[in-house]
């Protein structure tokens, strides 16, 4: 009786122990062939979603639940025990932060400006014509300075004997007069007074610079004493070698409408007379200490 009963339960026992084998390779068999894939898959299902912060807004942030990795098999419960393969993810579709973002810096077209024309020589001699004796003077210096001189202004307002300017290269001083004369012609006469001013101040040479020209008693009389006179064919010369067309110097001084005293360089104003209402001239500005009149051209 007792071994039957042993008998029994062991035919029991044998009969659960195959059920729960074939359970469980049924289970391996509908997931997946590695148990470790199929550990792997009940791990993820169960994670649960986990708390983030972003670092810019610090601001809590939910994150996704965990998902099975793309194309492993997994075991879908409501799909009456049938097999899904997970497509890939898609990528994210979220925002950059901006402080990331590429920033795209566009060049402007560049803005083509046509130059001013520059006056020819011709136009810049006219324009020595019309200035004022002040500024014919200071664009002779200046026209010196550019060819490497070391110019030393007296001034037509002093007592200079005549000279208006001492220019000094190599070791050779001369003494240049600015004629601003478009009409008259230097004489003999002013050639004479300008020799005697230079053996006066112990110079060596000299140069008249006149647009007007000189008469050949004139010229005779300078070449003799070593003297050059520097007409407007050759005023124009110095002006092309010093390219005074592009210099704003020059340009600057060329352009100035203003004028002078020739007896204390002070700037001259336009005055009507008491007497004559239609009469005009220039006047000193520093009237009535200087008395010095210009009449209106």
């Amino acid at each position: 009786m007792e071994a039957g009963i042993a008998i029994l339960m062991l035919i029991i026992l044998v009969g659960l122990g195959v059920g729960v084998a074939a359970g469980i390779h049924r289970r391996l068999k509908n997931s997946s062939s590695d148990p470790w894939i199929f550990g792997s898959q009940r791990i993820l299902r169960s994670a649960q979603p986990l708390r983030s912060f972003n670092l810019a807004t610090l601001e809590a942030m939910d994150a996704k639940p965990a998902t099975v990795p793309p194309g492993v098999v997994d075991y879908d419960p409501a799909a009456s025990r049938k097999t899904v393969v997970h497509p890939p993810l898609a990528p994210p579709t979220a925002k950059p932060y901006p402080r990331f973002q590429r920033t795209v810096y566009v060049t402007p077209p560049p803005v083509i400006t046509r130059p001013k024309a520059t006056p020819s020589t011709a136009e810049i001699i006219g324009q020595l014509r019309q200035i004022d004796w002040f500024q014919f003077e200071q664009v002779v210096a200046l026209m010196y300075r550019k060819q490497g001189y070391q110019v030393n202004r007296r001034g037509g307002a002093n007592p200079d004997g005549g000279i208006d300017l001492i220019i000094e290269k190599n070791g050779v001083r001369q003494g240049v007069q600015c004629k601003h004369w478009q009409t008259s012609k230097i004489k003999e006469s002013t050639v004479r007074e300008l020799v005697g001013a230079l053996h006066i101040g112990g110079l060596q040479r000299g140069v008249f610079v006149s647009l007007g020209g000189c008469t050949d008693p004139a010229r005779r009389l300078a070449e003799a004493q070593g003297i050059a006179i520097l007409e407007e064919c050759q005023v124009a010369d110095m002006l092309a070698a010093v390219d005074a067309s592009y210099n704003p110097e020059i340009l600057e001084l060329l352009n100035d409408e203003r004028k002078y005293c020739p007896k204390c360089e002070s700037e001259m104003v336009l005055r009507t007379a008491k007497a004559a209402p239609t009469n005009q001239f220039w006047g000193c500005s520093k009237y009535p200490r200087c008395r010095y009149i210009l009449p209106l051209k």
